[in-house]
């Protein structure tokens, strides 16, 4: 594998982590400093720690595809699903009832990892992993 991959998935990582970590030990504060979250329904800590939960299990998911890069096809394809997934549901969300969601202050945190994504799933198939 080589370093971009390497450092591409271990950036997807950190945010994967980070945005798990976050949402699971400090659930309102998630809600109250997320743009976007408080604006999509009622804080749910329960939801919010689940959906956490995700977010750790892609990033382990993707540790194993650093370790073994044979899985970096399937794992990077589930984060697509998952990811890509949430990316879509947020654009249909506001295109059906508009929230004056400000979808740049998305980006980072909703767009971003589901273009991150596909980009690891394009660069899998690409060297043969």
């Amino acid at each position: 594998m080589i370093l971009t991959d390497r450092l591409s998935l271990a950036a997807f990582v950190v945010f994967a982590a980070v945005t798990g970590l976050f949402m699971l030990v400090a659930p309102h504060e998630f809600y109250a400093e997320v743009p976007g979250v408080a604006a999509a329904g009622a804080f749910d800590a329960h939801l919010l720690r689940d959906v956490g939960l995700t977010y750790l299990t892609l990033a382990g998911g993707v540790v194993i595809a650093l370790i073994r890069p044979s899985y970096m096809l399937p794992v990077t394809s589930m984060a697509v699903l998952y990811l890509g997934g949430h990316a879509a549901m947020h654009a249909l969300m506001e295109l059906a009832a508009p929230r004056g969601t400000n979808v740049l202050a998305e980006m980072p945190g909703v767009y971003l990892p589901a273009l991150l994504a596909c980009g690891l799933v394009v660069r899998a198939c690409r060297a043969g992993y």
